[in-house]
């Protein structure tokens, strides 16, 4: 036996995937496999599956339910076959136990990982000077297409029962026409209709590292979304595209956050970039978004539809080092009323750029 996935990742529906060779000169049928896994702090996870057949001289993989953590811990796994009754039967191979580690690491693209959905071009490439030895790219290493729909699609769902906050985390650098040839990130809570949350476009040379908030898809009732990568060029100029790296994922804190303050309260503390949920969220007819500034900035606060298009410019101009707030009262740009629905407000300064989501009740 012998496990394939000793990598987990935080709030993840992490498979637990167990292949069985059979080595003997009989097929074996219809036997149990048990699976436990235990951590210091959680409860033990358990499960059994049916295996019906295994062919002499093959192996079979074997599917156990997802399991979900939320901290950084090493796991004990333990797999065993249960009543199997055959000559080849020998009971020091029977039982296999191993050691997984938990981490807010999704994929660095070093080996072959299977949890992504790659479409329209995307893939692995070593071109390019990777951060190691290789990362994903939007045209495994060429210049990306014309009319390119590329999309990279994160295949286990993000476990997000109970959590307050969550944040995808990622390296990147990019070559593209700006404002033309765009990189979205992206959530949806069913598969099918998806929410951009964050874009980027441009030229960005060097490695550099960029967080996305998926707390405005933490609903009540949802338990669960998906995240996913969506590159749209035009049909002019085709330039090198996009390149990803290290893919994290953070719940209820960001990594730098080592204090324990909620990012709600980190708002009020100067010194650092922040960018609040906004209060009352679902909101009738107007709301208030906090904001922090680590120094003097030029600022833009700006509010966009659920199909990216901007509809009002809160604030654009400089402003100082310290806590801030912005209001909306539910009009756009022309002094017309937006209609019920998700928005997403967006604050940009410097280097820092952050995007929530917000609903408006009329």
């Amino acid at each position: 036996m012998q496990p394939l996935n000793s990598n987990l990742v935080l709030i993840l529906s992490n498979p637990l995937r167990v292949k069985v060779w059979n080595y003997g000169i009989y097929d074996e049928t219809n036997f149990d496999l048990a699976c436990k896994a235990s951590a210091k702090g959680m409860p033990d996870y358990r499960d059994t599956v049916h295996v019906p057949l295994v062919k002499a001289g093959k192996s079979v993989l074997v599917d156990f339910k997802p399991i979900r953590f939320k901290d950084s811990v090493n796991v004990d796994i333990q797999t065993e076959i249960l009543h199997m009754n055959s000559p080849d039967a020998n009971p020091r191979n029977d039982r296999f136990v191993c050691q997984a580690s938990v981490s807010n690491r999704v994929d660095d693209f070093e080996s072959e990982s299977g949890l992504w959905d790659f479409r329209g071009g995307w893939g692995v490439t070593t071109s390019l000077n990777p951060r190691g030895t290789s990362s994903c790219h939007v045209n495994c290493g060429k210049n990306y297409e014309k009319n390119a729909d590329a999309v990279m699609t994160l295949k286990p769902a993000l476990n997000v029962l109970s959590l307050k906050n969550a944040y995808i985390q990622y390296w990147t650098k990019y070559f593209t026409q700006t404002d033309k040839d765009i990189l979205y990130v992206e959530a949806s809570a069913d598969s099918m209709n998806w929410v951009k949350l964050d874009s980027l476009s441009g030229t960005m040379n060097n490695w550099g590292q960029k967080k996305v908030d998926l707390s405005g898809m933490l609903d009540p009732g949802t338990d669960h979304f998906w995240v996913r990568f969506h590159f749209k060029s035009d049909n002019t100029i085709q330039k090198l595209g996009v390149f990803l790296d290290d893919i994290e994922i953070y719940p209820n804190l960001m990594p730098d956050d080592s204090t324990g303050v909620d990012r709600e309260e980190a708002a009020s503390q100067p010194g650092k970039w922040d960018l609040a949920q906004n209060y009352p969220n679902p909101f009738n007819p107007s709301t208030s978004i906090s904001y922090s500034l680590a120094e003097k900035a030029y600022v833009e606060m700006k509010i966009r539809d659920i199909l990216g298009r901007e509809i009002r410019i809160l604030f654009a101009g400089d402003q100082t080092a310290g806590s801030h707030r912005a209001e909306w009262n539910g009009l756009d740009d022309r002094g017309g009323r937006a209609p019920s629905g998700i928005y997403f407000y967006t604050l940009t300064a410097k280097g820092f750029r952050e995007t929530r989501k917000l609903v408006m009740l009329r």
